[in-house]
Order: C-alpha cells, then sequence, then structure tokens
C-alpha cells in the first residue's frame, strides 16, 4: 500500500480546486462586465445595425410609407 502519496494527491486536488474556483469567478467578472457596458462601449457592429436602420427609416419617410411623427417616434427609438 502506498503510505505517504496521500498528501501528493490532495495537493493536486487543492490545486485544481483553486483553479476551477479561479475560472469561476473570471467567468462572472467578465460576464458582469460584458452587461455593464455604456452606450458608448458598444461594439462597431452595433452602431453599424443603427446606422443601417436610420437609414432605412429616412428612405421610408422620404418615399412617403410614414408620417412625420412615426418617423420621430422611430428615430427617438433608434437611437435610445
Amino acid at each position: 500500500m502506498m503510505m505517504g502519496g496521500g498528501w501528493l494527491v490532495g495537493l493536486i486536488v487543492l490545486v485544481l480546486f483553486l483553479v476551477l474556483v479561479g475560472g469561476g469567478i473570471a467567468a462572472v467578472v467578465w460576464f458582469v462586465g460584458q452587461g455593464s457596458r455604456g452606450p458608448s462601449q458598444r461594439p462597431p457592429y452595433e452602431e453599424a445595425g443603427k446606422d443601417e436602420a436610420l437609414e432605412t427609416l429616412r428612405r421610408r419617410y422620404a418615399a412617403g410609407e410614414i408620417d412625420r411623427e412615426e418617423y420621430e417616434r422611430m428615430r427617438e427609438e433608434l437611437r435610445s
């Protein structure tokens, strides 16, 4: 029987446990940080999508598909 090797296994398990707990904490911090981004920190693709939506809205207004009131309401919605 291996009598003296138990401490080594215990140490390895402790290190693995600490790595898993640390990784979990890091993941939670990362996810919380992603959710708390302000409007100025949005990725560029979100801004590009908004620009494209505003352009579509302008075209619809110019073509007479929507009235000024609806245009203003939708524009404000897209900007927020």
